[in-house]
Formats: structure tokens, C-alpha cells, sequence
């Protein structure tokens, strides 16, 4: 007979493998892709040019920021699909991913329209020299924003797709598939770039490959759900609850890609399109490495949320993940600065030196910010996703100040110390609504705790004395972390 406590080791130990393969999953996900893109991202700037190079960041950017119509309903769609499941109610988790996509794919028809009429409107007004973009390369421009903008909406329908196979907490079918389709997507541009393809004709591969993959990976949801029925649907039944939770969402993701977005702007605006495309590259490899460290903690989202369906402690869970995310992620970054030169210079080559300026800045935002990222994800699962807006808008009024300031006394190389700054300001308003409004707990206190090997972080490689962080961050993190996990645990 197998005794009750050899039965629940075996349970606990099957749990966290299977946490343990969604997050490594989820990493895999959002590493491949910026990996290869790191390592062949000199390849595109010989081969594109300085200009085109530059155009090809700009549009990226700009296209990036159509997430502003991303009306929050992927995040919805983990935690109900996650909320169903766990309650074996799998109709209803089929119904909320219908209604989901078929709003979704209306969303992205109407925005391709929007898109194209835009980029005539902007070529007829000649809106295109406000970013510095010469009369030889205006037609490439706007023809590439036009095909990208229809790859954006095909990666918008996704959104949808990848949210239910997330909720189903099936992260390698979703990694596996999303995976197959960017790499094939990278591949192709690399082989067309080096074999002397337009911008133009890039961007017509990344839309038809997208498309396919768009159509394999809505067969897998099918198999997985085959309550699922792909005739459009807009029913209030299930688009009642996700529509509460799905603006909150939408209204925080806004905020996030203003606040995300913001700094670029001013840089492509005031330097031109040449520097912008080296600011970009340093930014792209900050924010893709601070994306691997979300990734490994995404399998909270919905495990979090079906927790609060049956209203689990969550306390034990909160401080062993921080304690992971945040010594992997701050190890991450503080090596990366130490071997900057000898990393990317293998990597970038002569192209090293005109991107380090705008590099090491982006390198600490990464090791500041990896502590936010758990706290984040404890606020969208346990569905108070309205207080991810009241902090993006501290994090933006911080950013008005704070990212101006350090370009016009440091140089826009230094904006991303601003930006950094802003969003430390910020963990500490996250931090306390999550300990009042999660855990019951006094909020100053733990706020205070919780910025403190943040706070560490940045002022000491911000002002070149690492040693300061060598020596005394290991203690910070024993006494926060490690500390406070062994007595939760022994409690």
C-alpha cells in the first residue's frame, strides 16, 4: 500500500515537472527567435545599409506600436480558459476561445484596412520627413509599413490562439508552434537579405509564412478542444466577463507600449534614422533578454489563476518564484555587463563599436526590471489587472521627467537610464497593491523590501562601481529572499 505521503512527493514531483516544462517551454518560445536575430543582426546591417537598415528598425517600431489596438483579450483568454479547465468545464472553455477569435479576426481586418489608408494618407502629405526619412526611400517605407502592418494583424489573431493553448497550460504545443513559425519567418529574411531582396519583398515573406503557421497552429487548438466550432461568433455569454477583464487588459497594454515606445520616438525624431537604428539594436537586445526572464516565470499566469478559482495560498508560491526569477535574471545581466566587450563584440564585430554606447544602459535596465516581472504576473492572475494600469501611468508621468531629462544632459545613448528609473519608481507602487490587495500584508514594508537588491542593482552599475553590488547583493538577497522562502517553507 502506497502511504499518503509517498503519494503527495509523487503528485508534488509530477506538478513541478510539468511547471518546470511550461516554463522552460515558454523560454524557448521567446529565445530562439531574438538569439538567432542577435547573432545575424550584423548580417542586416551590411547588407542593408546604414538607411535601410535604420527604415527597417523604424517600421518594426511603428508597427510595434499598433499594439495599441490590442484590446487585452489574449490575457483574458489564459485566465478563463485556465479558470474553465481547472473546473473541467471545457465547453465553456471552447465558447470563450470562439468568441475571442472571431472578435480578434474582425479587429485585425479592419485594422489592415486602417493601415493601408494610412500609410497613402502619410505619403500624400508627405508626413514621412518628420522622421528624417529622405524623398529616395519614401515609397519603400511606406510600402513595407503597409505588408508589415498585415503581418502585425496575422500575429494579432495569434494572440488568440496562443493565449488557448496557454491556458490549456500546453506551453510546448505552443512554443513548438510559434517557434516554427518566426524561425522559418528568420531564416528566409536572412537567406533573402544576403541574397540581395528589398525590404519590400522581406516583409512579403514574413506576412506568408506567418499566415501558414496562423493556419497549423488553429488545427492544434482544434484537436485540443473539440468542443471548438470556428463559425464566428460574438457571444455576450462568454465576451460578458472577458470584456471587464479584457479592457482593464487592453487599457494596461496601451500604457505599456506608450511607456515602451516613448524613448524611441524621441530618438528616431531628434538624431534621425541612422542613429535610431543602433539605439533600436541596443534596445532590442535589452528588452528581448528581459523577455526570457518574463518567459520563464509565464506558467504563473495561469497557475495563479486557477489558484484564485479555488482560493489556494498563493504566499509560498510568491516568494520561492521571485526568489528564482530574480537570481537568475540579475546573474543574467550583471555577466552580461562584465563581458560586454568580449559577448557582443564576437557577436556585432565592426558593427560593435557605433551600438555599445546605446548597449551597456539597456543591459541595466534588464537587471533592474527582471524583479517586476513575478509581481506582474500575480496581478493579471489574480485578475487585478485595473492596477497594471494605475502603475503604467506613474511609470509614463516618471518617464516624461526622468527619460527627457537624461537625454539632454547624458545623450540619448543614456535615455535608457531614465527609462530604467522610471520603471524602479514604479515596482514600488506594484509592490505595495499587490501586498495589500494579495496577501493582506502591510504595504510599506514589503515595497520597501522588495526594491531594495532592485535599487542595489542599478545605482551600482549605473555608476560604474559593481564591486558595490559584488559585495554587498548576495546578502541583500538572503535576507529578502532566501531568508523569507526557507520560513515560509518550515511554516
Amino acid at each position: 500500500m502506497i502511504s499518503p505521503s509517498k503519494t503527495f512527493r509523487q503528485v508534488r514531483k509530477t506538478i513541478f515537472s510539468r511547471h518546470a516544462s511550461n516554463s522552460a517551454w515558454n523560454v524557448a518560445d521567446v529565445a530562439v527567435y531574438p538569439l538567432v536575430m542577435v547573432f545575424t543582426m550584423r548580417l542586416f546591417m551590411t547588407n542593408l545599409g546604414e538607411q535601410q537598415f535604420g527604415i527597417w528598425m523604424w517600421v518594426n517600431t511603428i508597427i510595434a506600436s499598433l499594439s495599441l489596438v490590442n484590446i487585452g483579450f489574449g490575457d483574458a483568454t489564459v485566465k478563463y480558459v485556465a479558470e474553465y479547465r481547472s473546473k473541467g468545464q471545457m465547453a465553456r472553455a471552447a465558447g470563450v476561445i470562439n468568441a475571442t477569435l472571431s472578435v480578434y479576426i474582425a479587429l485585425a481586418a479592419g485594422l489592415a484596412l486602417a493601415c493601408y489608408a494610412g500609410a497613402e494618407a502619410i505619403g500624400y502629405f508627405n508626413l514621412h520627413r518628420y522622421f528624417k526619412i529622405d524623398e529616395q526611400n519614401k515609397a519603400l517605407s511606406l510600402q513595407a509599413f503597409q505588408i508589415g502592418a498585415v503581418t502585425f494583424c496575422l500575429r494579432l489573431v495569434e494572440t488568440i490562439i496562443l493565449s488557448a493553448l496557454r491556458g490549456l497550460e500546453r506551453y510546448d504545443a505552443s512554443a513548438r508552434l510559434s517557434i516554427l513559425s518566426k524561425g522559418l519567418v528568420l531564416a528566409l529574411n536572412v537567406w533573402m537579405v544576403q541574397h540581395g531582396y528589398s525590404l519590400v519583398q522581406i516583409f512579403i515573406n514574413s506576412a506568408l509564412v506567418t499566415l501558414m503557421g496562423l493556419c497549423i497552429q488553429l488545427y492544434w487548438v482544434k484537436r485540443l478542444v473539440p468542443q471548438l466550432s470556428l463559425v464566428p461568433s460574438f457571444s455576450g455569454t462568454y465576451l460578458q466577463g472577458v470584456k471587464g477583464y479584457g479592457f482593464w487588459s487592453w487599457v494596461s497594454s496601451v500604457l505599456n507600449v506608450i511607456s515602451a515606445q516613448m524613448d524611441k520616438y524621441i530618438v528616431s525624431t531628434l538624431a534621425g534614422v541612422s542613429v535610431f537604428g543602433y539605439y533600436s539594436a541596443a534596445s532590442t537586445m535589452g528588452e528581448r533578454a528581459l523577455g526570457l526572464v518574463a518567459a520563464a516565470a509565464g506558467f504563473l499566469f495561469p497557475l495563479i489563476s486557477a489558484r484564485m478559482a479555488k482560493q489556494a495560498p498563493m504566499l509560498k508560491l510568491y516568494y520561492k518564484s521571485q526568489a528564482v526569477i530574480v537570481a537568475g535574471g540579475m546573474a543574467a545581466a550583471a555577466i552580461a555587463l562584465w563581458l560586454q566587450a568580449p559577448i557582443f563584440g564576437f557577436i556585432l564585430k565592426d558593427k560593435y563599436a557605433a551600438t555599445a554606447p546605446f548597449l551597456r544602459p539597456f543591459l541595466i535596465y534588464l537587471g533592474t526590471l527582471c524583479t517586476t516581472v513575478v509581481p506582474f504576473y500575480f496581478l493579471m492572475g489574480a485578475g487585478l489587472v485595473r492596477y497594471g494600469t494605475i502603475i503604467r501611468v506613474c511609470i509614463i508621468c516618471f518617464q516624461l521627467v526622468l527619460v527627457p531629462g537624461a537625454y539632454h544632459f547624458l545623450g540619448a545613448a543614456y535615455m535608457p537610464l531614465g527609462l530604467t528609473l522610471s520603471h524602479y519608481m514604479g515596482s514600488f507602487i506594484q509592490a505595495a497593491l499587490m501586498a495589500r490587495h494579495v496577501y493582506k500584508t502591510p504595504a510599506l514594508p514589503f515595497a520597501l523590501s522588495q526594491g531594495a537588491l532592485p535599487g542595489l542593482f542599478f545605482f551600482a552599475m549605473a555608476f560604474n562601481v559593481p564591486w558595490v553590488f559584488l559585495v554587498a547583493g548576495p546578502l541583500v538577497y538572503k535576507f529578502i529572499y532566501f531568508d523569507k522562502v526557507s520560513y515560509v517553507f518550515k511554516k
